[in-house]
């Protein structure tokens, strides 16, 4: 999309996804090694949750069933994708520490996805209410 390599995105993704958001006028997140998130305004979060565990079949479209179901309860399109790719990180880390980085399947991710967010609801309410440590992104979890 960007007319350059894989090698050339990977080397600098924070600037390939700044460049492709700003040349599309739209939100873009590019899934991988420190997800990145970035804005038509040069808004830039880069997800520090997930890791090998996700590189396996399906994992791109259970992401992208996350940012949509956080656009149908009404967050904004950026705020989405990076709460999205931090909750789904953080579910592919949660499966990952009880049984490694390999063998994570779609369905797996799927499953997590409910304790993950519930974790994180209740990390948020043990913290007064605001935005639960783990996921200081600049949006809070749509209520259930």
């Amino acid at each position: 999309m960007l007319g350059i390599t894989a090698a050339a995105v990977n080397r600098d993704r924070v600037g390939a996804a700044r460049r492709l958001a700003e040349e599309a006028r739209a939100v873009v997140l590019l899934k991988g090694a420190g997800s990145v998130t970035a804005s038509p305004e040069g808004w830039v979060v880069v997800n520090p949750t997930g890791g090998p565990a996700l590189a396996s079949g399906g994992t791109g479209d259970v992401l992208l069933g996350i940012v949509t179901a956080l656009l149908a309860q009404g967050l904004e399109e950026f705020e989405a994708a990076a709460l999205a790719a931090f909750v789904h990180g953080l579910a592919a880390d949660r499966i990952a520490a009880r049984t490694g980085d390999s063998g994570l399947l779609a369905a797996d991710l799927v499953r997590e996805l409910p304790a993950t967010t519930a974790a994180l609801r209740a990390e948020a309410e043990a913290a007064s209410g605001s935005l639960a440590p783990r996921a200081r992104l600049a949006v809070d979890f749509p209520e259930p």
